[in-house]
């Protein structure tokens, strides 16, 4: 099959899990990326007991491509089924960040970052072996470690002197314009994270040589409405080629007066109509004010029924003081203001009442 060809996954789905196994056994991920993964895929979507039994002998094997598709297999085995071998695929994962082949440590710590994610059990001894790699002499195994740490992170909001986004923060300085790139890319839109460290970090990748590091700067600040962002985001729209990343940032700056610029540029930029149009209407004066007003309706509509809540805005550049907090006795939550008030068809009355039902609800399970 060409290279230019994508591969068809979906004839796979009749395929005899013994074929998918000797095809997998027969390929390199190098020469014919696509067939590698989509029969890796396949495999994980199956989930069956013989294939992690096949995956932790070829995790154990002499030959280092076959550890290296034993990593990849047991990376999201069974994920359509709640990841049953999570635990023992993890441990097994861990003991190959040992490897004295960069390839196969790099397909370990890649794997840990979809094994781990999710799960408090396992995760955290899967983090600490992470972080300690991060200064591993070979490219390729920070740039693993560079996509991994996020997905161990989780999604909670973190804090910027974490070991895991103080390992992140220096690979964004990486001597490879692929580990700054992620790196860079997993402080600013895949963390939840701020703070003056984090900020200086990405001000400091604004001017990288790589411009996907330096879009990716610019985004990341853009989302934490840093004062440099909308100045620099202004400059990068003037210029004779606009990135993606640009009009990104432009609608996470949610500023009225980008908005005639990014109106303007809707007469040639096509490169994605659809992001841009969101920025356009997020960048809209009227817009704006919209989710000023909600805002401050339901901060008005929580205090008539005596709730304390936080309402966060990533247009407003407005975020909780410290983690999302779970319910408690005192009503006391975290909401992130875009989901509640979907979640309350609009209207501030009724997103007051859910946040006291839930304060209700959450007293009762606790009792």
């Amino acid at each position: 099959m060409s290279a230019d060809v994508p591969f068809d996954r979906t004839i796979l789905r009749g395929t005899g899990e013994a074929e998918l196994i000797a095809r997998a056994e027969a390929l390199s991920p190098d020469d014919e990326v696509d067939e590698y993964w989509a029969i890796v895929h396949e495999l994980q979507r199956r989930g069956t007991r013989a294939a992690f039994d096949w995956a932790c002998g070829l995790i154990e094997d002499d030959e280092e491509d076959r550890r290296r598709l034993g990593c990849d297999v047991l990376a999201q085995l069974g994920y359509e089924d709640g990841h049953p071998f999570r635990e023992r695929s993890v441990a097994l994962l861990e003991r190959r960040c040992g490897d004295p082949s960069t390839t196969v440590l790099a397909a370990a710590i890649s794997a840990l970052g979809h094994a781990a994610n999710g799960s408090d059990g396992v995760h955290r001894a899967a983090l600490d072996t992470v972080i300690a790699l991060a200064a591993h002499e070979e490219a390729n195994v920070r740039y693993a470690v560079a996509s991994a740490l996020p997905s161990l992170v989780g999604l909670d909001w973190v804090e910027a002197g974490e070991p895991a986004v103080v390992a992140l923060l220096s690979l964004c300085a990486d001597p490879a314009p692929d580990v700054r790139s992620w790196a860079t890319f997993g402080v600013g839109a895949r963390l939840k994270v701020d703070g003056p460290s984090v900020r200086d970090c990405l001000r400091a990748r604004l001017t990288d040589s790589d411009a996907d590091t330096a879009g990716e700067a610019l985004a990341g600040l853009a989302r934490r409405h840093d004062r440099e962002a909308l100045a620099a985001v202004r400059a990068a729209l003037g210029a004779e080629q606009v990135s993606r990343l640009t009009i990104e940032a432009a609608g996470w700056l949610a500023d009225p007066s980008l908005h005639q610029i990014l109106t303007r540029l809707a007469n040639w930029w096509d490169v994605d109509a659809e992001l841009l149009g969101t920025a356009v209407r997020r960048c809209d004066p009227g817009f704006v004010a919209g989710v000023a007003a909600t805002v401050g309706a339901l901060v008005s509509a929580a205090e008539q029924v005596e709730l304390d809540i936080i309402v966060s805005s990533e247009l407003l550049g407005q975020r909780p003081e410290g983690p999302m907090v779970p319910l408690a006795p005192t009503d006391h939550r975290g909401y992130g203001l875009e989901p509640l008030m979907r979640r309350a068809g609009g209207s501030a009355s009724v997103a007051a009442d859910l946040i006291r039902s839930d304060a209700v609800e959450a007293r009762r399970t606790a009792l």
